[in-house]
């Protein structure tokens, strides 16, 4: 595999969490790594998750290739993009991947909020993964809903021909598990048909990814609890 498409149900469901994690679990094990986040909005002076991507998997890349498209409103990229007179294109997506992708580096790819977010007339966050030729990962709450989020997901990205390769659940902060949580996993996997690889629980808060050597420390850390709560291995199969 040249790399992995992060996708989630909707935004703010910890992808980049869980992204970051992984590639600092990939990195500690030896793989030559890099991180990517083609569109990243609400940006101000500098792109977040974009840097915290570079940070965990130890980039020597220009923070431009790692992200090469950054805006300033807090909206799908399609909706930030137009706001400053500006258009996605892919071939510049591709290009910064081939560019990270170079020397058989693995590269982890984080896509904008969810599967269907728009990234121009033609283009969503699931497309990605056809432009770059790469299976995709989903990501969704550890919460009542889920199920269907993820079964319909996963069906769009089969029509799209996009390969899933599972889901991965994520616990936030304030939402603690219900009745139905014994039952997600099941019967995410019984009706979408793709596996389910682990619940990555609640991690002590991160500091800033302006903090360079704190959030490395923290990624590190953490990703020793995503090993044990994630079946990595199984990611990359």
């Amino acid at each position: 595999m040249r790399g992995l498409v992060v996708l989630g149900t909707d935004t703010g469901v910890g992808k980049t969490v869980f992204s970051t994690l992984l590639l600092s679990s990939l990195r500690r094990q030896g793989l030559a790594v890099e991180g990517m986040k083609p569109v990243e909005t609400g940006c101000d002076l500098q792109p977040l998750d974009a840097l915290s991507l570079a940070i965990a998997a130890g980039s020597r890349v220009p923070l431009d290739v790692v992200c090469p498209y950054r805006f300033r409103m807090p909206a799908a990229p399609r909706a930030a993009a137009e706001a400053e007179g500006a258009v996605i294109d892919p071939v510049r997506i591709r290009s910064a991947f081939d560019d990270l992708a170079r020397g058989g580096r693995f590269v982890l790819v984080e896509c904008a909020g969810g599967a269907g977010t728009p990234y121009g007339p033609d283009l969503v966050g699931l497309d990605i993964a056809r432009l770059l030729d790469l299976p995709a990962l989903l990501v969704a709450r550890a919460a009542l809903g889920t199920v269907g989020q993820c079964v319909v997901t996963v069906r769009a990205m089969a029509a799209a021909g996009v390969t899933c390769r599972g889901v991965v659940l994520v616990r936030l902060p304030g939402m603690a598990p219900g009745p139905e949580d014994p039952t997600n996993a099941p019967l995410i996997e019984a009706h979408a048909q793709v596996p389910v690889h682990g619940i990555l629980p609640v991690l002590p808060a991160p500091p800033s990814p302006l903090d360079v050597q704190g959030y490395r420390g923290w990624a590190d850390r953490s990703a020793a609890i995503l090993e044990r709560s994630v079946d990595v291995g199984a990611l990359l199969r």
